[in-house]
């Protein structure tokens, strides 16, 4: 299952004409579209004033792209270079572990996971991707734990609604799987993945699910988010106006930027 991300804000950037080249590879280096991003940031990279943590940033940001394209080996090639460039960094193991996980291995996924909830014990992606790497393995109560465990950091986190909803229903506890499915539609009505879950349920059991209300929110979309430049040498700043339904993704106390989130 592809982990979307829950990221939506705008980036708001000055710079001068100097570096006009450069700030329109920034924008596309966050396109939504896979093709461009990966375009922008690899135009990015090429910039010689980038400093090593822009340019971890920007590795992960092209990985992101190319695992949206599903070019898994290149996604973990780019994250993996982020991940020399800053090793202490949560959010390029979290989506190098996606990626192993969308090529079947496990073990490493659950390395990735594990790293990245070292680095930042209340960073909810990885442990959604850690209780999916449990679910493979058919152990579903410590899936579902790390699913609340993401919750807990992520209240608002669909894809971990759906995840233990899917554990409940293995532990037959249908009424309260009907609500965490309910809970990841409302968070996310386009979550197709937690559509199935409780249509599949409610055929089985006879269920009659409440009808999700209508959102224009789109929590479970593949977003672009924002490259945190903060380069000293003036090449630009940025500000970053963060959702407040996106906790991975803001500030961490103590410090005067805003981290990449993960997908």
């Amino acid at each position: 299952m592809r982990l979307p991300a829950c990221i939506a804000f705008a980036l708001a950037a000055s710079i001068s004409a100097a570096v006009a080249g450069p700030l329109d590879d920034l924008k596309t280096c966050q396109s939504p579209d896979p093709d461009r991003q990966i375009h922008g940031c690899t135009r990015l990279l090429d910039f010689p004033r980038l400093t090593t943590a822009e340019r971890a940033n920007v590795l992960t940001f092209r990985g992101i792209g190319r695992l949206k394209k599903g070019e898994y080996d290149q996604a973990i090639a780019d994250f993996t270079a982020a991940i020399r460039l800053n090793p202490k960094l949560e959010y390029p193991y979290n989506n190098r572990g996606n990626a192993w996980y969308e090529k079947k291995e496990l073990d490493l996924a659950f390395a990735d996971f594990n790293e990245a909830i070292r680095i930042n014990p209340k960073f909810a992606l990885p442990y959604n991707g850690r209780g999916n790497v449990w679910w493979q393995r058919g152990d579903n109560e410590k899936a579902l734990a790390d699913y609340e465990l993401a919750l807990r950091y992520d209240p608002k986190l669909a894809l971990a609604y759906n995840g233990k909803g899917n554990m409940l229903v293995e532990r037959r506890e249908f009424d309260k799987a009907m609500a965490a499915y309910n809970e990841a539609l409302r968070l996310s009505p386009d979550l197709w993945m937690a559509l199935v879950g409780r249509g599949t349920f409610t055929r089985k059991t006879r269920i009659t699910p409440k009808r999700s209300p209508p959102s224009t929110k789109r929590s479970g979309s593949i977003r672009p988010p924002p490259l945190p430049m903060m380069a000293g040498a003036g090449l630009w700043s940025a500000r970053a106006s963060l959702t407040s339904h996106c906790p991975a993704t803001r500030r961490r106390s103590g410090s005067s930027r805003a981290e990449p989130p993960s997908i």
